[in-house]
């Protein structure tokens, strides 16, 4: 398994049918896991928890959809208004 084969490592964990999912990296490692968790059907509503780097994934040109019932975690300091009220009504 490579440091890129994110399919592999969610097959690997969907036997376990974690209740929480943590994911944390980069931007460029959080969109591939989630893509990968995602496609096993594990991304549930807020079960998937990212690490501040998934704010710039918010904030750029990902698509709503590959972004939908992922939780973040991030200073409140790093957390853009617009986005809040967004995703937060």
């Amino acid at each position: 398994m490579g440091l890129s084969d994110f399919n592999t490592l969610a097959a690997k964990a969907r036997p376990f049918n974690p209740d929480l999912i943590f994911v944390s990296g980069f931007a460029v490692q959080i969109l591939p896991s989630l893509q990968a968790l995602r496609a096993l059907g594990m991304v549930g509503d807020g079960n998937v928890l990212c690490t501040m780097d998934f704010l710039d994934l918010i904030n750029g040109n990902t698509p709503r959809s590959e972004l939908i019932g992922v939780a973040g975690i991030a200073p409140p300091f790093e957390c853009q208004a617009r986005w809040l009220i967004e995703m937060h009504g």
